[in-house]
């Protein structure tokens, strides 16, 4: 008689991924593995694509994005530039002007640096890193508790 148990570790995989869930098992890369792979067979990851296609899309989302948010900064900008301007009282809005000023200068320069440092060359590298730190620390866990 045939067991009725899964055969194989692909059969398992969404057994281990829901039994995993909240725990604080982490599973093997072998497993993740397998199961990003049954994902993409079974379309439920985007497929890579190519450049020019990822290109369009990221200007698209970038305009989505940040055209409202520079119509947004801009004209509370502009109304504190003229109230400054206008009014006896204005010398308020110095205040608020020097702030967006310096934060936007200040996330500008984290862009430049981040970009000068070719942090959005390999966006798979900090994953990486991470799930490597998080083995090693995980490694010297077991050894501390022996």
């Amino acid at each position: 008689m045939k067991s009725q148990g899964p055969n194989s570790k692909e059969e398992c995989l969404p057994a281990i991924c829901i039994g995993s869930l909240g725990l604080g098992h982490s599973l093997d890369i072998e497993i993740w593995t397998l199961v990003i792979s049954r994902m993409r067979s079974e379309k439920l990851v985007m497929q890579p694509t190519s450049p020019r296609a990822s290109w369009r899309f990221t200007v698209i989302i970038a305009a989505t994005i940040l055209l409202p948010c520079l119509y947004g900064f801009g004209g509370k900008f502009l109304e504190f530039v003229h109230i400054f301007r206008g009014n006896a009282d204005g010398m308020f809005a110095v205040t608020p002007i020097v702030n967006y000023l310096l934060a936007s200068l200040g996330f500008f320069c984290l862009l430049a640096w981040a970009t000068m440092r070719g942090m959005f060359h390999d966006i798979e590298a900090p994953k990486q890193t991470f799930l490597d730190t998080e083995e090693w620390l995980d490694h010297r866990e077991t050894e501390t508790a022996r």
